[in-house]
């Protein structure tokens, strides 16, 4: 087993403690996850292909800018985990924590201006009018720049070639 895989089998087991042990809610049990172990969570992150329209513009007309982009958790990645937190399914297992770790470290490439519309709960790609645009209708030159913001950040950066 490897070492992140064995790192997140001692969280998991952690957060299933304080959950059986504590009054701590289930915020505050996702939080040892998120909050202690930030790095760890980065080894099962995962690019899904697309960058939003507005950064693909952004990046065909001034290149790469630092803080301008963003990877962004579309599937809301500590509501969502709190959620299934809540629901009891930390008693599903560890697979099953693992699948939903993997489901929920899936990124976008968005603006950071578009990520901070998108925190709010309403808040969906569709009523922002945020448009995704797949890697394979993005032309090279941009690829460059979103290369810089992925690169030692997700797994399967290999899948997404210049």
């Amino acid at each position: 087993m490897n070492h992140c895989k064995e790192t997140l089998r001692d969280a998991y087991r952690v957060m299933v403690y304080v959950s059986q042990h504590t009054p701590a809610t289930a915020r505050r049990v996702r939080t040892i996850l998120t909050h202690s172990y930030p790095d760890l969570l980065a080894s099962y992150t995962r690019f899904s292909g697309y960058v939003s329209q507005a950064a693909l513009e952004e990046a065909a007309v001034n290149g790469y800018r630092k803080g301008v982009f963003i990877r962004e958790h579309h599937l809301r990645m500590q509501s969502s985990l709190t959620e299934w937190i809540k629901q009891g399914f930390l008693d599903h297992g560890f697979k099953a924590f693992e699948d939903k770790v993997i489901e929920l470290s899936e990124i976008h490439i968005t603006l950071k201006s578009e990520n901070s519309k998108l925190i709010s709960k309403a808040a969906s790609y569709q009523n922002l009018g945020i448009s995704l645009i797949h890697w394979k209708d993005i032309p090279p030159i941009s690829r460059h720049v979103f290369h810089k913001i992925l690169k030692g950040k997700v797994k399967n950066l290999v899948e997404f070639p210049i």
